[in-house]
């Protein structure tokens, strides 16, 4: 059997903390990196993770695409008065 290390936690830990949702820039550095290729090497996000983020990405354009409807139909009808 092979002897554990801490170190060992390592993938663990970037791949939590991703899906906690910290951002890859903010992970490189808490992780000690320069580069966020490096930060890929130790996150795997799993499918659910890849499915919310979709998610949280649709539910953001949806918001911006009624915010600007919204926007567009207060600016006609300031326009017809």
């Amino acid at each position: 059997m092979t002897p554990f290390r801490l170190y060992d936690l390592r993938h663990t830990w970037a791949t939590r903390a991703a899906e906690s949702g910290i951002d890859l820039v903010t992970l490189a550095a808490m992780l000690g990196h320069s580069k966020i290729n490096m930060v890929m090497r130790y996150a795997h996000p799993t499918q659910e993770h890849q499915m919310r983020a979709m998610q949280r990405l649709e539910k953001f354009v949806s918001a911006q695409r009624i915010a600007a409807a919204e926007r567009n139909a207060q600016m006609v009808s300031q326009a017809i008065q």
